[in-house]
């Protein structure tokens, strides 16, 4: 059996990494994943960038991705929102920091 610090320190550690886990900058990233994830699923992205324009081309390929959000399914276009939405607040995340820790 082992000795009543052992006990404790486990369970100081437990708490520690579920404090980790649970932050906010974790539950930012797992919504960024499952948006990324649900884009993926939605939306043949090899075929789009084998349909999209040449990138010098500024106005065709502006052009190409305005039609392509406007004619596509309201979950893409969420993910599309919401991927952006919490890629910038996750980089606003690591901008900010002012302790030098783990990035969660």
């Amino acid at each position: 059996m082992p000795n009543l610090n052992t006990r404790i320190m486990r369970r100081v550690y437990a708490i520690w990494m579920l404090r980790k886990v649970t932050s906010p900058r974790v539950a930012k990233f797992l919504i960024l994943v499952a948006a990324v994830w649900q884009f993926k699923d939605r939306v043949f992205v090899a075929k789009v960038f084998e349909n999209m324009p040449s990138l010098a081309d500024v106005q065709a390929t502006y052009s190409f991705f305005s039609s392509a959000m406007m004619h596509t399914q309201l979950t893409v276009q969420l993910s599309i929102l919401a991927g952006a939405l919490f890629s910038l607040l996750l980089l606003r995340d690591f901008v900010n920091r002012k302790e030098l820790t783990y990035w969660f």
